[in-house]
C-alpha cells in the first residue's frame, strides 16, 4: 500500500503533464493559423498598395 500512493501520485501528474501538453499544443496550432491567414491578409494589403502607389506614379 505504500507503495501504490506514490505510484498513484506520479502516475497523476503525469497524466495532467500530457493533458496540458496537448491542450497547448492545440492552442499553439491555432495561433500559428491565425498568423498564416494575418500574414497572408498583410501580403495582399502590400500587394494592392504598391499597386496604387505605382499607378498613382505614372499619371
Amino acid at each position: 500500500m505504500k507503495r501504490i500512493i506514490p505510484l498513484a501520485i506520479l502516475a497523476s501528474a503525469v497524466g495532467a503533464a500530457a493533458v496540458y501538453m496537448r491542450n497547448n499544443k492545440k492552442a499553439v496550432d491555432r495561433t500559428l493559423e491565425a498568423l498564416d491567414e494575418l500574414s497572408e491578409t498583410a501580403e495582399e494589403t502590400v500587394e494592392e498598395l504598391s499597386e496604387a502607389i505605382l499607378d498613382g506614379t505614372e499619371e
